[in-house]
């Protein structure tokens, strides 16, 4: 498809309805006109009023802007699904953050899946956490993981984890 195609094509993706065709415009004015001078915009002016803090917010942020009515709505407190007795939706939320208590303490007690028959070391409680975490969080859930186990936990003569229980 030409530049000159995708350009007037691309204001079906947004419908007549859209806030501002801005994308449109400076899109056209630079790869498929290849014009040397301004381009067209609407406003044309700083200065226009249709930039002042209130229309901005009435136009992009107020609920009852018409552009916002087809915004899709995030979910933040989804419905349950209660599966033999455990909520599974919550659970998919706390992969993102750091390892709970509860948790640490099943990998060390060897209760967790895929934890293994063997009992564990720091540094391999820690790698195991941090397998397919993200790289720039690293030193967050590493801290996080020593903070509990300090607390938690006692090791034997071979640096091998026990849970305290109290």
């Amino acid at each position: 498809m030409s530049l000159r195609l995708w350009a007037l094509n691309s204001t079906n993706r947004q419908g007549s309805n859209r806030v501002t065709d801005d994308f449109i415009t400076g899109v056209s004015a630079v790869l498929v006109d290849r014009i040397k001078t301004r381009p067209e915009w609407n406003p044309n002016s700083i200065n226009d009023s249709a930039l002042s803090p209130k229309n901005i917010e009435n136009t992009f942020f107020s609920p009852s802007s018409k552009h916002l009515q087809k915004m899709p709505k995030l979910d933040f407190k989804p419905t349950s699904s209660l599966t033999e007795g455990k909520d599974t939706t919550w659970g998919r939320f706390r992969e993102f953050g750091l390892p709970s208590e509860q948790k640490l303490q099943d990998m060390v007690e060897g209760s967790a899946p895929g934890s293994g028959a063997f009992a564990l070391k720091e540094e391999e409680l820690i790698e195991r956490v941090l397998d397919g975490q993200p790289t720039e969080r690293r030193q967050e859930f590493t801290r996080r993981i020593q903070e509990v186990l300090s607390t938690h936990c006692t090791t034997d003569r071979e640096s091998y984890l026990r849970w305290k229980h109290d």
